[in-house]
């Protein structure tokens, strides 16, 4: 039996989110699923011993040091299109990249094209990861759809948390999960793992963004000497004007300046899945990594090394976003 623990997370009201190719009762028409959402109550799950921070093998692009984390952010691509071919290559991807934390986007699963669960999936192949995830959707378990966080260290579930953002697209739910990791190489962490809206419009972009500001003033002001890392799909470019402000509101540090030279001008995302992910002059790069300081001065002093786009090279292709990756180092 696997040792990791699953913490689930509900949020909800009824509502209507578009999903081709669901199934209920077996018919859903291919327009929409009725949803059914609950409030901010955890699921009652047995509880088991949570996973131990453990000696790695890092890949060649790390290059060693024990005060390292490394760090991989992923949107899996919730469509039903060969998503069965898609997460086994996901699984076997992310097994094989040997990271300390892995953040998840669109965790899908429920029934017909979605009754794989990618988050088991992924420990069928590499048990050592501790789980929180949280569901933006819960649809009677038809269909979910939320994030999911992967830690080798282990995840205080007490203090950790999913909210749904509070203004949303009724059809299109968004949230972040707030994951605390008391102990690490680098000392705290809070992780957060963010999708926001796609929507283009600002005032929706800059209320989410407010959210998340509070929610990252909230953490430390709980936990003063942990570092935050916020990494997922942003849905916005690092010139959008909310982004910026959210940047400043925080005293953000984004990934760009630490990313591979032949990185600099690429895309995280392009449509369809089935050209790859970083077409150029297609693409857009709405994935990120964000780096905050802890408010107290005590504690290392750490920042990004290593960052890269992961293009996928298989076929189907994983996802219509590129992979994340990226050390966090300690510096003097």
């Amino acid at each position: 039996m696997p040792r990791w623990i699953t913490q689930d997370f509900e949020v909800g009201f009824f509502g209507t989110r578009a999903a081709m190719g669901v199934f209920w009762a077996g018919l859903i028409v291919a327009s929409g699923a009725v949803g059914l959402r609950c409030a901010s109550i955890p699921k009652a799950e047995p509880t088991r011993e949570p996973a131990r921070a453990q000696v790695i093998e890092r890949n060649p692009w790390i290059s060693g040091g024990d005060a390292r984390i490394s760090v991989l952010s992923l949107n899996l691509f919730q469509r039903p299109w060969e998503r069965e071919a898609r997460l086994l290559g996901a699984s076997q991807w992310i097994s094989e990249q040997s990271a300390d934390w892995v953040l998840l986007q669109e965790v899908s699963q429920g029934i017909g094209p979605w009754k794989s669960d990618p988050v088991r999936s992924i420990l069928d192949r590499s048990n050592s990861f501790d789980v929180f995830r949280g569901w933006h959707e819960l649809n009677l378990g038809v269909y979910q759809l939320g994030l999911a966080t992967l830690s080798r260290q282990s995840i205080a579930k007490a203090s950790s948390r999913y909210q749904a953002f509070r203004q949303n697209d009724f059809l299109n739910t968004k949230g972040f999960l707030v994951t605390h990791i008391p102990e690490s190489p680098l000392g705290e962490w809070i992780v957060i793992n963010v999708h926001l809206t796609h929507r283009p419009g600002l005032p929706l972009k800059e209320a989410q963004f407010a959210e998340l500001t509070a929610a990252v003033n909230q953490s430390q002001d709980a936990l003063p000497h942990a570092h935050v890392l916020l990494g997922g799909d942003f849905n916005a470019t690092l010139e959008n004007s909310a982004f910026q402000g959210f940047l400043r509101a925080v005293g953000g540090q984004t990934w760009e300046t630490s990313l591979n030279p032949e990185d600099q001008a690429r895309g995280t995302q392009h449509t369809p899945y089935t050209e790859k992910c970083d077409v150029e002059g297609r693409s857009n790069r709405i994935d990120h990594f964000v780096l905050v300081k802890p408010k107290s001065s005590e504690g290392p002093k750490v920042a990004f090394d290593q960052a890269g786009l992961v293009v996928h090279q298989s076929e189907p292709h994983i996802s219509d976003h590129c992979a994340l990756r990226v050390d966090l180092i300690r510096v003097p």
